[in-house]
């Protein structure tokens, strides 16, 4: 990593940031070498600690249900059995929903759906908390929904519906029977730029085309608009990104809201960052009133 004191690897960048997100506070972050996060699979936390240490690795900080340890570690012997899987603490603190309102949501007798939940990181963290809920999840990928249904099968998690959806949100044609289906919270961890996490990939920086924001954004929107009709009335729309543009963030809550004058803003802000050593996730939960 670059060390002179000048350096400032988001300043060409300025003029795209989100509020309260500063080219000062993205530089110390970037510069310092992440830690990897991870929590407790199908053993306890205090087992899995137990484990690390046996096995001669410091746990270099702590937080809720999560650990941290050196990006140097080999954690395969972990996550192959099951008894932990990797997370960064970001995702996880999204992910806390125990003061949220949408939490009420969170059993079976009600609908959750995760649209874009690759291998299910996400939907793992909520499982863990809230085990009864009636999970939904959709991908464009088949390959990947695969993926998500091993790791919940190794983590012992109940197994969420699982359906194919394309990125620019939900095809009745590829799932006639589920097509008049409403949830009580919709998951929309969109696809986007991921400048919440370039310290771990810096080349993705280096080569970073500011006009493809714009791109990711009006792709985020098309999502969101296709996914609300399945929003309940009382439900909660919870919008992610791992971005600290904008255009991603609140400029797309500010859209998604005036063509839908239904939405109330329930909450929004960046889990993660420098203050917890993880990446920037933002997250905006919204409310159908209507």
């Amino acid at each position: 990593m670059e060390s002179n004191s000048n350096y400032n690897p988001y300043q060409s960048l300025d003029q795209y940031l989100s509020q309260n997100i500063t080219t000062d506070l993205l530089t110390p972050w970037f510069i310092k070498e992440p830690l990897v996060w991870l929590s407790n699979g199908n053993i306890t936390l205090k087992g899995l600690q137990g484990q690390l240490i046996k096995a001669g690795i410091t746990i270099e900080q702590t937080h809720g249900n999560a650990i941290a340890v050196s990006g140097q570690v080999n954690l395969n012997p972990w996550v192959d059995n099951g008894n932990a899987y990797i997370q960064d603490i970001s995702s996880q603190t999204a992910m806390d929903w125990t003061t949220q309102p949408m939490a009420a949501y969170c059993h079976a007798n009600s609908d959750v759906w995760d649209c874009c939940s690759g291998a299910g990181g996400k939907s793992i963290s909520l499982l863990k908390q809230f085990p009864t809920t009636k999970l939904t999840c959709s991908d464009v990928r088949s390959n990947i929904l695969e993926n998500l249904k091993q790791r919940f099968q190794l983590l012992g998690l109940k197994q969420p519906n699982v359906f194919i959806a394309p990125l620019n949100g939900y095809n009745d044609s590829l799932n006639s029977k589920d097509s008049s289906r409403t949830y009580n919270v919709i998951l929309a961890d969109v696809p986007c730029s991921g400048s919440g996490t370039w310290r771990r990939n810096p080349e993705n920086l280096h080569y970073f085309d500011p006009q493809t924001i714009e791109q990711f954004a009006d792709r985020q929107l098309s999502i969101i608009q296709n996914v609300l009709p399945s929003l309940a009335v009382g439900g909660y729309l919870v919008y992610l990104t791992c971005s600290v543009f904008a255009a991603e963030n609140e400029n797309n809550i500010k859209q998604i809201m005036q063509s839908n004058d239904n939405l109330q803003l329930v909450s929004e802000k960046f889990c993660g960052g420098i203050d917890l050593h993880g990446d920037f996730i933002y997250r905006s939960v919204l409310q159908k009133v209507n």
